[in-house]
């Protein structure tokens, strides 16, 4: 390919546009003539080295990935958009299956470290224990804002409670969340903190702090590495990443279909430039956390 090739995703979308273009004129114009795939093979023939050079970044960074997870595998290797469970609206399974791998890191440490929890040492009067954590503890209606449920709850004896809300989507219910964190505030611990799990939105809504999807995978990848070391736990730290994988693909929107980027035929799919930046940053985003845990 010369060095001169200069062409970018908006001008080949905009050529291929063309030639569909060209080629219903052509049907219209010669309706009896035997149609043939051959200018279309030798297209995706022509393209395919262009392709593949533009993948190449991206698949080495997946490789790094997978080099870190090793025996297991990136979770973007495999598409999870399939699964009706899995859909970006049902906030109920992703809270049930997060509150499940909570409870699977059993270690309090571990656990505030995957939460990018800082708790002072003054907080707590003795070690902490191993959680107790509940799903949907019912919220009475006298709150301000009305009654509800919580997604989940982590309580730590009556040392540390912790109280996470999941939202998938864009919307917020600012009353909802002053109603929970009223209910909160009149918990029996010494140390009290509300987190807000999203896409984005303000660094503190209703007394909650936002902790971004993006920043929990990346800790949840984490998580799993140093559980795949464990025979005992390898069967969590497959599962964790399966639900990394979840949230990266149905609620961060990142691409399904990494894993053409190690097929035998092909080059990879086409992916969007856009894409594939996003993709590097968050894959780059969660090496350097194993970088600087092993430094």
């Amino acid at each position: 390919m010369s060095k001169g090739f200069r062409y970018s995703w908006e001008d080949m979308r905009i050529e291929l546009g063309r030639w569909a273009d060209l080629g219903n004129e052509l049907l219209e114009r010669q309706p009896d003539r035997p149609v043939t795939w051959e200018p279309v093979s030798q297209m995706i023939e022509t393209a395919t080295p262009w392709l593949r050079l533009q993948n190449e970044g991206l698949r080495k960074i997946i490789e790094l990935s997978n080099s870190s997870l090793r025996p297991l595998q990136d979770p973007l290797i495999c598409d999870l958009g399939t699964h009706r469970w899995l859909q970006a609206d049902r906030e109920e399974a992703y809270s049930d299956w997060l509150a499940w791998i909570l409870e699977q890191l059993s270690s309090p440490m571990r656990i505030f470290r995957t939460l990018s929890i800082d708790l002072p040492g003054a907080t707590y009067s003795r070690p902490l224990d191993v959680p107790r954590v509940t799903r949907e503890e019912a919220i009475a209606e006298s709150h301000e804002g009305g009654g509800g449920r919580t997604d989940i709850v982590l309580r730590f004896d009556c040392e540390v409670i912790i109280l996470l809300e999941l939202k998938l989507g864009e919307a917020i219910d600012r009353d909802r969340l002053k109603a929970y964190y009223e209910w909160l505030s009149n918990q029996d611990a010494r140390f009290k903190l509300a987190l807000l799990l999203a896409v984005d939105g303000p660094a503190r809504v209703e007394g909650f702090e936002l902790r971004k999807w993006s920043l929990i995978c990346r800790h949840l990848r984490l998580a799993a590495r140093g559980l795949a070391t464990q025979e005992a736990a390898f069967t969590t730290a497959a599962m964790t990443l399966a639900y990394v994988g979840a949230v990266e693909e149905n609620v961060l929107r990142l691409p399904r279909d990494l894993g053409t980027l190690f097929s035998d035929q092909g080059a990879g799919s086409w992916f969007n430039p856009e894409d594939r930046d996003r993709v590097s940053d968050h894959i780059q985003g969660w090496l350097s956390l194993v970088e600087a845990r092993n430094g």
